[in-house]
């Protein structure tokens, strides 16, 4: 259940930036022609589609640990101004956040990717009404 429970927190997150969108594109005056509103979808729906997939991807890669060279990096160079700690390896560094590493975010990962669907079909719709 807790899985669900976040699904639907990024799906309420994602409804919220799409109607804030839509309602900073003017969609809710009543104006436009149908090409201009299923636009207007289309940017609705990207811009909380790239977000949430762009960050569910960069869970995932985090996960899988391609960012550790530039966390051990930093540390390295800290290590240089205090002498106070020992230095330890690059293998016993990924060893010990491999321990540490917990799940990635694919459940945003799912939901981004799905308003992106639904921005691709809104400009399906765009191009048929135009």
């Amino acid at each position: 259940m807790k899985k669900h429970r976040v699904l639907l927190i990024y799906a309420l997150a994602v409804l919220i930036m799409t109607v804030l969108v839509l309602w900073g594109r003017g969609l809710f005056n009543g104006t436009q022609s149908a090409a201009e509103v299923w636009g207007i979808l289309s940017d609705g729906f990207l811009l909380p589609g790239v977000l949430m997939a762009g960050i569910g991807a960069l869970s995932w890669i985090s996960q899988e640990g391609l960012f550790d060279i530039f966390g051990y990096g930093w540390l390295t160079l800290v290590s240089h101004f205090d002498h106070t700690k020992e230095r330890e390896s690059y293998y016993d560094y990924k060893v010990r956040r491999e321990e540490k590493r917990s799940g990635w975010l694919w459940q945003m990962l799912a939901v981004g990717l799905c308003c992106l669907a639904l921005s691709a079909a809104c400009v399906g719709g765009y191009y048929v009404c135009s």
